[in-house]
């Protein structure tokens, strides 16, 4: 007894195994929470199957309401519609090969792209012709254009007509020796107005460089020692107001930041020697290369001669 229901058990599973194979095979089995009212399809094929107590689909209905179709349009027998579809499914709807698509999109947004950026261009090179005074402007804009439209020649030529606007900018130097005097009478600003020789000594004119005779510092003449054998280096004293290159001969008789207190046989005076004041000492006997027009002084060189061997000297710049 225990065999034959076995048996029976085998046989039920096998056809019940053929029954569902077959019904998914032909996709006779339909979710319905797939489907909203609007979504159902229009062809009539969904069906809701029903289950009996074992679970079992029963499709009874459905084939008999499709079979009766197919009779009355002569038709062949249509599988029913799913809500979803595969990725290969999605990829066929897709003409030729994904990739390459996808590639050609890309390929078609890049150009708008360029399209749309030279367009910018060119509507700027309309406005800056119209204004006219801005040719570096133009220059720069038509280049640009060139570089989008991919007309290579067009832009070494471009750079070879005006080299003058395509030259990297040198940045402008660092200024270490700000020109912040110190509280003096007079104040040295520091430039340059010749190199060395290239102007020849003449007496300025009185008017052009004014004197404070009620300044101590220009009038006292204080006894200073300075060693004879070095004077003959001196080209001018600084109470002559010669004007251009000129060497004076003097002491160090104070330091105040970038400033020097220079002392001749003549005057003193304030010079700015930047950072050089820090290898000055008060005491060092000096020649000092200058370049003077009017009021203004730029030191140019600074020579610290040795006490001890007369000979003997050290630049400081």
């Amino acid at each position: 007894m225990n065999i034959l229901l076995m048996v029976l058990g085998s046989i039920f599973m096998v056809l019940y195994i053929i029954i569902d194979w077959y019904s998914f095979d032909k996709g006779l089995i339909h979710l319905n929470t797939q489907y909203t009212a609007e979504e159902q399809p229009d062809d009539g094929l969904l069906y809701q199957a029903t289950y009996d107590e074992f679970g079992k689909a029963d499709f009874s209905k459905w084939i008999e309401e499709n079979c009766e179709v197919s009779e009355k349009t002569n038709t062949t027998f249509q599988e029913p519609q799913t809500n979803f579809q595969s990725s290969s499914a999605v990829t066929s709807l897709i003409a030729g090969s994904p990739q390459k698509d996808l590639l050609a999109e890309l390929e078609k947004e890049l150009e708008k792209t360029e399209m749309d950026k030279g367009e910018i261009l060119r509507n700027r090179l309309t406005g800056l012709a119209e204004c006219g005074d801005d040719l570096e402007a133009i220059i720069q804009t038509q280049y640009q254009l060139y570089e989008v439209e991919g007309k290579y020649k067009s832009m070494d030529d471009l750079k070879g007509q005006f080299p003058e606007y395509f030259t990297p900018a040198i940045p402008s130097p660092v200024v270490l020796d700000e020109d912040v005097p110190p509280v003096i009478t007079e104040c040295i600003p520091e430039h340059s107005f010749a190199e060395e020789g290239s102007m020849q000594l003449k007496q300025l004119n009185p008017s052009d460089y004014i004197l404070n005779i009620n300044s101590e510092e220009d009038t006292s003449l204080l006894d200073i020692d300075l060693p004879v054998c070095h004077q003959h280096r001196s080209t001018a004293q600084i109470a002559q107001n010669l004007e251009g290159t000129q060497v004076w001969y003097g002491r160090v008789i104070g330091i105040q930041e970038r400033f020097i207190h220079f002392r001749d046989l003549s005057k003193r005076k304030w010079l700015k020697v930047g950072k050089r004041a820090r290898f000055l000492s008060n005491g060092d006997l000096l020649l000092v290369h200058v370049n003077r027009k009017g009021n203004l002084v730029s030191v140019v060189k600074i020579v610290r001669v040795e006490e001890a061997a007369a000979n003997s000297m050290q630049m400081i710049g």
